[in-house]
C-alpha cells in the first residue's frame, strides 16, 4: 500500500539520535549503546537510533561474545520498552570478513528487523501506527532503500545508521547536501545517526571526522543536528501529520514513471513481476567521446519578451566567440517567471522568439538549450526547446513536475528529455523536476552522457539557495557531465521579471569515492557526489568548461540481480510518453 493513513492521526512521536565515536573493542562499543538507550528512555523517546557498526567485532572475538552482548542490548530494549534502530558489525565465521547489519528491536525487546546491508531491502516497520524504514550507511545510494518504502509502502520516518560518511561529506560548504533533498523528494523525516572518528583522517586529512547526526523535517529544515561532538543524543518530537508524502505521490503515481514504481513495489513484496521478463534486455546507449564546451548563460530576465530574445541572442554570439559547443539558458527565459507575464504571452508571441533564436543558433554553428512556455491545443507547457546548430528544433520537452498547476499542464513524454550535442546522448529537465532524482539516475542508467537543468528558482534567501544547489548537485550525480542554469538577479533592470540569485553550476560526477584523492581541476570536490567545476554568482554571467565523454555512462551501481532488473523497467520509462 502506497498510503499510511492511521500515521494523519497518530500522537506526536519522540525520537532520539545517538551519536558516539566508533569504539574498536566490544566492551566499550557494547557499554555506549546501552548508556544511551537509558539516555534515550529517560528523555522520554519512543524510539532511538544508534549508528552503523556502534556494536563493533573486534578480530579475534568470538561470536559467542558477540551473541552475548546483543542479547543484552535486545534485553535493554525490552526494560526500557522503546524501540532501537541499531548498527551492527557481522561476520560469517570468527576470522570471516566483517560486514554491516541493520538491526530493529521492538518494545517488548524481539528482532523486528535484522538484514545485511546492501542485500536485503527491509520491508517497513512501525512505531505507534507510523511507518519507518531503516537504511544502513552506503543503502542510501541505492533507491530501493532510500525512497521505494516511502513511495510504495507509505513510509513517513526514514532513518539512516551511517559509519561516518554522512552529514558531513559536502563539508565544508554542503553539509548534509544529500539529506535535506532526499528529506523533500519524499515529503518524510528524515533521522540520521552517524558516528564520530577519531583515529586516523579521512579523504580531507582532519579529526575528526563523520558526524553530523541530524533530524530533518518533511520540509528539508532542521528539527535537531549536531556536529563533532564526541557522544550526545539529539531528540526531536515529530508530529506524523506532517510527513504528507505529497512529493512522493506526485513521484510515485505520475503516469510515465508508474511502472517503474509498481515493479519495486512486487520486488519488495517478494514477488518477480511478470513484465520484467516481457521486457527482456535493453542495453544502455552509447555515445562518442567528444570534447564538449558547456556555457552556461545565467540571465537576468525582464518582464519584455523582445528585450530577453535580443540578451539571448547575444549571449549566443558571445558563446559561440568562446568556442562553446552548447550554450544553455534558464527556465522561462523568454518570458521570465511573473504568471502574469507567463499568462500574457500569448502563441503568436512565442511562436515569433523560436525563430528569431533558432537563427541566432544557426548564425552562431551552436547548440542551444532555453525554457520558454508553449500553448497548443488549449495547454501551456513549461518547456525547454534544444536547437541545433543548423537551427533546426532537436526536442521541446515539457516539465513534469509542475508546481503551478493554474499556469502549467504537466508533460506527457520523457523521451522528449532526449537529444544530442556532437553525437552525444543528453538529457534535460527543468524547474522542480529537481525533486525528481530519478530523472537523472534512469537517464544514467539509459546511457545519458551530457545533463542539463535549467531553473528560475524564486527563493532567494540564504537558505533556500543553499538548498537549491544541494538539490542541484543530487541531480546531477549519476555519472553525468553537466550544467545547472538559474536565472540571475534581475533587479539592475529597468523592468525586471521575478526574483531570482542565480548560482548557475558546471559539474561533472567522473571519480570519486573512498579516499580518492582531490583532482585539483575543479572548483569544489565532493567525492561522494558531483564534482562543481566553476560556479556563477548571483548576477548575469556567462560561465563555460570543457570535459571529454565517455563512451558509455559508468554509474551503474552494484546491485543483486533483481533489482538490477528493476532498472531496466526504469530504462523504459526514461524514453517513454503517453
Amino acid at each position: 500500500m502506497s498510503e499510511s493513513a492511521p500515521a494523519a492521526s497518530a500522537p506526536p512521536l519522540k525520537v532520539g539520535v545517538a551519536q558516539f565515536e566508533t569504539l574498536f573493542d566490544l566492551d566499550g562499543s557494547k557499554a555506549a549503546i546501552l548508556r544511551n538507550i537509558r539516555a534515550a528512555k529517560t528523555e522520554g523517546c519512543r524510539l532511538v537510533a544508534i549508528p552503523e557498526g556502534a556494536l563493533n567485532w573486534p578480530d579475534g572475538t568470538p561470536r559467542a561474545d558477540i551473541d552475548a552482548a546483543v542479547e543484552e542490548i535486545r534485553a535493554q530494549a525490552g526494560r526500557t520498552g522503546i524501540y532501537v534502530c541499531l548498527g551492527v558489525t557481522d561476520r560469517d565465521s570468527d576470522d570471516g570478513q566483517p560486514y554491516q547489519r541493520g538491526v530493529v528491536i521492538g518494545p517488548d525487546g524481539e528482532f523486528l528487523l535484522n538484514y545485511k546491508k546492501t542485500h536485503d531491502v527491509p520491508a517497513c516497520f512501525e512505531v505507534d501506527g507510523v511507518r519507518c524504514n531503516i537504511a544502513v550507511c552506503s543503502d542510501r545510494w541505492m533507491r530501493e532503500y532510500a525512497d521505494l518504502p516511502c513511495l510504495v509502502q507509505g513510509s513517513r520516518i526514514v532513518i539512516e545508521l551511517s559509519g561516518g560518511h554522512g552529514g558531513d561529506d559536502g563539508r565544508p560548504d554542503l553539509r548534509w547536501v544529500r539529506y535535506r533533498p532526499w528529506a523533500q523528494r519524499n515529503g518524510a523525516f528524515l533521522v540520521l545517526s552517524s558516528a564520530v572518528h577519531n583515529d586516523e583522517p579521512s579523504w580531507w586529512q582532519q579529526l575528526p571526522w563523520g558526524g553530523h547526526s541530524a533530524i530533518f523535517n518533511p520540509d528539508g529544515t532542521f528539527a535537531a543536528q549536531a556536529h563533532y561532538e564526541r557522544e550526545c543524543l539529539l531528540t526531536a518530537t515529530l508530529d506524523p501529520a506532517l510527513a504528507t508524502r505529497r512529493e512522493a505521490e506526485k513521484r510515485r503515481n505520475h503516469p510515465l514513471l508508474k511502472p517503474f514504481w509498481d515493479a519495486g513495489e512486487a520486488l519488495l513484496n517478494g514477488a518477480r513481476p511478470p513484465e520484467l521478463d516481457a521486457l527482456g534486455s535493453i542495453e544502455s546507449f552509447e555515445s562518442p567521446e567528444a570534447d564538449v564546451k558547456i556555457a552556461a548563460a545565467q540571465l537576468a530576465c525582464s518582464r519584455s519578451v523582445p528585450a530577453n530574445i535580443r540578451a539571448i541572442r547575444e549571449r549566443i554570439a558571445a558563446a559561440a566567440e568562446q568556442g562553446a559547443d552548447i550554450v544553455v539558458f534558464p527556465e522561462l527565459a523568454v518570458t521570465g517567471s511573473l504568471d502574469a507575464d507567463i499568462a500574457a504571452a500569448g502563441p503568436a508571441a512565442l511562436a515569433q522568439a523560436l525563430p528569431q533564436i533558432a537563427a541566432a543558433a544557426r548564425g552562431a554553428g551552436i547548440h542551444v538549450l532555453f525554457g520558454m512556455p508553449h500553448t497548443a491545443d488549449g495547454a501551456r507547457t513549461n518547456s525547454a526547446f534544444a536547437i541545433g546548430p543548423d537551427g533546426g528544433v532537436l526536442t521541446r520537452y515539457d516539465q513534469i513536475n509542475v508546481t503551478r498547476p493554474d499556469l502549467f499542464t504537466p508533460g506527457r513524454s520523457t523521451k522528449a528529455m532526449w537529444f544530442h550535442v556532437k553525437g552525444v546522448h543528453a538529457v534535460v529537465t527543468i524547474g522542480d523536476d529537481v525533486l525528481w532524482t530519478e530523472l537523472g539516475e534512469l537517464a544514467a542508467w539509459r546511457g545519458a552522457q551530457l545533463q542539463f537543468h535549467v531553473g528560475y528558482a524564486p527563493d532567494t534567501s540564504r537558505d533556500g539557495t543553499l538548498v537549491r544547489k544541494m538539490q542541484c548537485i543530487q541531480m546531477v550525480s549519476f555519472g553525468t557531465y553537466s550544467a545547472v542554469v538559474n536565472a540571475a538577479d534581475p533587479s539592475g533592470l529597468s523592468n525586471p521579471s521575478g526574483p531570482a540569485n542565480g548560482g548557475s553550476m558546471i559539474c561533472e560526477h567522473y571519480a570519486g569515492g573512498h579516499h580518492k584523492p582531490d583532482p585539483g581541476d575543479v572548483e569544489l570536490y565532493l567525492p561522494y557526489h558531483a564534482n562543481v567545476i566553476l560556479s556563477a554568482g548571483s548576477g548575469d554571467q556567462l560561465i563555460a568548461a570543457t570535459r571529454k565523454t565517455r563512451s558509455r555512462n559508468t554509474y551503474l551501481k552494484r546491485r543483486r540481480p533483481a533489482w538490477r532488473d528493476w532498472f531496466v523497467t526504469g530504462m523504459r520509462a526514461i524514453e517513454s510518453e503517453i
